[in-house]
């Protein structure tokens, strides 16, 4: 590969998640959106320091043109562990075939800590160790649309072993390509989604001398015995004899688990969907890589609100007091309803009470057709609809008419 060639340099900061003895990293999927340690940037043929930015895509021109770097971070790897395979993968989504090698090549200068490059366009060496070198350490034709894959087994070794520093990564279009301009997902691409942004997947062997896993446990929102929303909050806790739990993974069946992330004492979940009684499951790891037993808790998911009805003064129609018995009936899936409430209008409600079969309440004041709203809730704190039922209030006493005799009128007797 000529050294007169664009150069596509990226330097990552990504994320990591874990699969016993692979890691993967990248930004803001694995393990989770919480990772935003990310850096990228353009830099141009002229240019004798780069600063990192957020560009979308990274562009690849040969012979000359544009350049970015890709810095991934694997101080995650669990020490003392022994790489055994590593694969930088590129997503190409757009341009024209290249019709030339594209190599990977180690940068050698620490522009994400502000350094100077001391080749403008930027530093690398290539595999025989040769500063601007030729020799890629490995190479693909990129010429249609897709994921790319570089071996870089070698060059991550050297960063995990100590014996290179990692600054990064350089892909380089051979100065032989016929056509410029093929567009690679960045680290910062929203198109497409976030799963085309870089990957760096090792695969490595964890350190021997500790088989001893973590011992832990999971709490389901605190202790709760009900939930009425899928997401819950789990409190974790965990210890390990090396003094360090590094990981933890979740599951809803005890089988297939979230991809691995950094050990933390809590966690968002998401139970799975339809009512009843749910497990998570929970497994913590070392940095040894040992995977505690699953830990396990259980919670009660009931979205459902009971059914109900009300019944005022036992289904009369006229009442004349405002104060009234309420016969009650409410059900609800989880077997128990636990509390109720009240209104005169449908929209101020009194205070919740526990559940009961009746209730005395006082009507609004003034003649008239009174309405009675009922709600109820269970122990998940499922608030039904509003039941109603109502009563003519009569409080006012018939006014009597005399019709006869009529004055001056004489019965019985003369006059």
């Amino acid at each position: 590969m000529g050294v007169a060639a664009a150069l596509l340099v990226g330097i990552c900061l990504l994320s990591s998640s874990v699969w016993a003895d692979q890691m993967i990293f990248q930004r803001q999927v694995s393990p989770s959106s919480n990772y935003t340690n990310m850096y990228d940037a353009k830099v141009s043929p002229t240019d004798s320091s780069t600063a990192p930015g957020n560009p979308y895509s990274l562009y690849l021109n040969s012979p000359v043109g544009a350049k970015n770097v890709c810095y991934f971070d694997v101080s995650s790897l669990p020490a003392g562990s022994t790489v055994t395979k590593v694969t930088v993968e590129y997503d190409f989504y757009s341009g024209k075939p290249i019709n030339a090698s594209v190599g990977v090549f180690q940068v050698t200068t620490n522009w994400v800590g502000g350094a100077a490059w001391k080749n403008k366009g930027g530093d690398w060496v290539d595999l025989n160790g040769t500063p601007q070198g030729p020799l890629p350490f490995s190479s693909v034709v990129a010429n249609y649309n897709g994921w790319y894959i570089w071996d870089v087994t070698l060059m991550v070794q050297r960063w995990v072993k100590g014996t290179a520093p990692n600054y990064g990564i350089l892909i380089i279009a051979a100065s032989s390509a016929t056509n410029s301009g093929q567009t690679y997902a960045s680290g910062y691409l929203s198109l497409n989604g976030m799963t085309f942004r870089p990957i760096l997947r090792v695969t490595y062997t964890p350190p021997s001398g500790d088989s001893t896993p973590p011992t832990g446990t999971v709490t389901i929102n605190s202790g709760a015995t009900y939930t009425n929303t899928s997401t819950v909050t789990l409190t974790l806790s965990a210890t390990d004899n090396s003094g360090t739990v590094s990981l933890m993974k979740f599951s809803n069946d005890g089988t297939s688990y979230s991809s691995p992330e950094p050990y933390n004492t809590t966690k968002t979940w998401t139970l799975t969907s339809g009512d009843g009684t749910k497990t998570v499951y929970a497994k913590f790891a070392d940095p040894s890589g040992n995977w505690s037993s699953p830990a396990t808790d259980t919670i009660i998911l009931d979205t459902a609100p009971p059914t109900d009805s009300v019944i005022i003064n036992a289904g009369a129609a006229v009442t004349n007091t405002r104060t009234v018995t309420l016969t009650l009936s409410a059900t609800d899936n989880s077997g128990t309803v636990s509390q109720m409430k009240f209104s005169n209008d449908g929209a101020s409600y009194s205070s919740p009470e526990p559940y009961g079969s009746t209730k005395t309440w006082t009507l609004t004041s003034g003649d008239g057709t009174k309405t009675v709203y009922a709600k109820f809730s269970d122990p998940a704190g499922n608030w039904s609809s509003a039941v109603t039922d109502t009563i003519v209030l009569d409080t006012t006493p018939p006014t009597p008419t005399i019709t006869a005799p009529t004055d001056g009128q004489v019965f019985g007797g003369s006059s």
